[in-house]
């Protein structure tokens, strides 16, 4: 949630909207994940094109079902959620040397 207040406070404060698509793992509801993608689509200063999410604090469908009915809730549900990765791209296990 730091980085989206820090995002939301650098923005420029014309009439233009800094055109955004939020990537982030979205556990919920009501956890800090959520809080920071409300924050983003509520700021005046910003136009949120799009919601990735991703495998992170949950499993990706319990996260992406979290954002769409937080969506539905705030009546944003123009906003397109598109799921990404269900488990890590990268990460075999390599032996190291000691």
């Amino acid at each position: 949630m730091t980085t989206a207040i820090l995002l939301v406070t650098c923005l420029p404060s014309a009439a233009q909207k800094r055109k955004i698509i939020i990537d982030q793992d979205a556990a919920g509801p009501a956890g800090t994940d959520q809080q920071s993608i409300l924050l983003l689509i509520q700021s005046p200063q910003t136009e949120v094109l799009g919601i990735t999410v991703v495998t992170g604090d949950q499993w990706l469908k319990a996260e992406v079902a979290h954002t769409l009915r937080m969506l539905e809730i705030i009546r944003r549900t123009d906003i397109p959620v598109v799921p990404g990765a269900e488990y890590p791209l990268c990460g075999e296990k390599r032996n190291r040397s000691r």
